[in-house]
């Protein structure tokens, strides 16, 4: 049985390097193994550009719209800085974005909302300003939290006094400054972001968008689900059908 088997690995290595019972030169070899590795790398390229025309199911139905649609993720209190979040990666992405990408087929129910976030990252002075909210509500997460770690050091401190620590008054009166402080500043971050929300809110796209999201029905939401669980089915078995058409000619090709 061994011998059997080393017998045709040989008969492999010697039909891999003769031809005709004439062996190869190890140039010539080298050679065709170079353009076999550049056939090789032509073939897949050619299969991942036949079927990258494919929508996925990412594609037809974004993120974005499921959450919206589907797990009805977006309420009054984070739709707009969950629409900030998304015209900010597109303001601030480093690469070129291809405007035909962009526009690609989604689901109908799905059409509108890409339309207005684009609308929104193509306006300079909208996309500056939703920017500018995100920062604003960033700042304001920090400015509380120092000021809860600040306020939890403050009753500890009051405990000692209380306990007759006089050491730890100087402390409190240092600590109880710095809450002011950081308070004041809480503040006029919060009315910054109120201010900026106000005018927001009265921006055509966003409220376009805003009304978009309230008229999703539970029939919008039954059907997308249903169309994107088909989407997850069928896409594998669509672009297995694309590679195999793609490859057809070339199997055609070396068998003939």
């Amino acid at each position: 049985m061994l011998i059997k088997i080393r017998n045709k690995i040989k008969s492999i290595k010697a039909a891999f390097v003769n031809i005709d019972n004439q062996p190869i030169g190890k140039t010539v070899l080298v050679i065709v193994l170079f353009l076999d590795w550049f056939i090789l790398i032509s073939i897949f390229q050619g299969l991942a550009d036949q079927t990258s025309q494919l929508s996925t199911p990412s594609e037809y139905i974004p993120k974005y719209c499921r959450d919206i649609v589907i797990d009805e993720d977006w309420n009054k209190g984070n739709r707009l800085i969950r629409t900030a979040r998304i015209v900010s990666r597109h303001r601030g992405s480093y690469t070129y974005i291809n405007e035909k990408d962009r526009n690609q087929e989604v689901h109908p129910i799905c059409a509108r909302i890409p339309q207005l976030l684009h609308s929104m990252e193509n306006d300079k002075s909208l996309s500056g300003d939703l920017n500018s909210l995100l920062l604003l509500r960033e700042q304001s997460v920090q400015v509380e939290s120092d000021f809860n770690r600040i306020k939890s050091t403050y009753d500890t401190s009051l405990l000692e006094v209380i306990a007759d620590k006089n050491a730890a008054q100087e402390s409190t009166a240092s600590l109880k400054k710095k809450m002011a402080s950081l308070t004041k500043k809480l503040n006029t971050l919060e009315g910054k972001e109120a201010t900026l929300v106000s005018q927001l809110m009265q921006n055509q796209h966003i409220s376009q968008l805003f009304s978009r999201i309230d008229a999703s029905s539970n029939d919008d939401r039954n059907t997308l689900l249903e169309d994107l669980r088909n989407q997850n089915f069928w896409h594998p078995v669509k672009r297995l059908g694309m590679e195999m058409i793609f490859l057809l000619p070339l199997v055609i090709v070396f068998y003939l």
